[in-house]
């Protein structure tokens, strides 16, 4: 089974943003990644996307979470979060935190960040506190 380099996370209206740091990551060597809405890459008509969603983290060496207000509010993106967490094959699971800090945020969103901002605590020792 072929490995995909890198999973790329994301609410669907930051599509933009998933879009910008894919041609990004092309552009810089990772041309072998998982967008879902990408026709290259993602999901394809007709395709049970849950399962492709699972089948795409189980094939992927590192994810990106693009962490937004919108992304928090996703069970969906969480999920995803949650996959690669427990995988049994070691991701490498960066977040890139997009949050100006003017988001009221549900309590739910708020565990949600907690967990995010903690995992990245245990991968980088030293690292400032996002709390």
């Amino acid at each position: 089974m072929r490995m995909t380099t890198v999973f790329v996370s994301h609410a669907s209206v930051d599509d933009a943003w998933a879009s910008g740091l894919e041609n990004w990551l092309i552009g810089n060597g990772f041309p072998d990644l998982f967008v879902d809405h990408t026709n290259r890459s993602g999901i394809t008509a007709g395709e049970r996307w849950k399962r492709a969603l699972q089948k795409a983290i189980g094939r992927t060496r590192a994810a990106v979470y693009i962490v937004t207000e919108s992304w928090l509010a996703s069970d969906i993106c969480f999920v995803e979060y949650m996959n690669a967490l427990l995988s049994s094959h070691g991701i490498v699971k960066i977040a890139l935190i997009l949050l100006s800090g003017d988001e009221t945020l549900t309590d739910v969103a708020k565990k949600r960040l907690d967990t995010v901002q903690s995992d990245e605590q245990n991968l980088f020792p030293g690292a400032p506190s996002g709390g």
